[in-house]
């Protein structure tokens, strides 16, 4: 089993593992919207030139760039204040790459009554698809504040860590253009951001 698939089953246990009834409780269903800073990238290719050179590159970019996000999500209460969401919908993980998440998130409400106002935690990983491109892996973390509006419906407001493992599109400087697909050997990027959203939840 792969060391990120082991380490999100574990923190997954770890908060399924709260205090708290063990009773099950109600589906949930939401949408999420969010404002993604990406502050930083660890970019890595090899890709062949068009005079059939091979070039391999490395890099550290400062991205300073502003990507949005929409997510749905559906949801179950497996114990009385721990729900686990399906999520999926579109990220702008950086410049350039915009995907379709699909996410398992974990939320553990921190109030004695999970309905209350109050602190939130939640994990969340999975998979990011983008048309011609490796599946991109995808890590979020954060903290958010329940705001009940009525019985049933709360808007949560979040803010959360956000990691992802990509496979960009390669510029070649020496011939102006995008690489092909067929010269690509390579195209990784470790990329990191800071992601404020809103979410409704019902």
């Amino acid at each position: 089993m792969k060391l990120h698939v082991r380490i999100t089953l574990a923190a997954i246990l770890l908060l399924i593992a709260v205090p708290g009834s063990a009773s099950p409780g109600n589906f949930r269903f939401g949408a999420e919207w969010g404002v993604l800073y990406n502050f930083i990238s660890l970019e890595k290719s090899t890709f062949i030139t068009a005079d059939r050179y091979l070039v391999e590159s490395s890099n550290v970019v400062r991205e300073n760039h502003i990507n949005g996000m929409l997510t749905v999500s559906a949801g179950y209460d497996i114990r009385n204040r721990v729900c686990i969401s399906l999520c999926s919908g579109y990220l702008g993980a950086k410049k350039g790459e915009r995907m379709v998440p699909l996410t398992l998130r974990t939320t553990v409400r921190l109030t004695r009554n999970p309905e209350d106002a109050g602190s939130l935690v939640f994990i969340e990983s999975g998979a990011g698809f983008r048309k011609s491109s490796q599946i991109s892996l995808l890590y979020r973390a954060g903290y958010g504040y329940r705001i009940p509006i009525t019985g049933s419906v709360a808007v949560n407001v979040n803010a959360s860590a956000l990691f992802s493992l990509s496979h960009p599109d390669v510029y070649d400087k020496y011939s102006n253009q995008m690489v092909s697909k067929k010269n690509l050997g390579m195209s990784r990027a470790f990329n990191s951001g800071i992601l404020l959203s809103l979410a409704i939840v019902f």
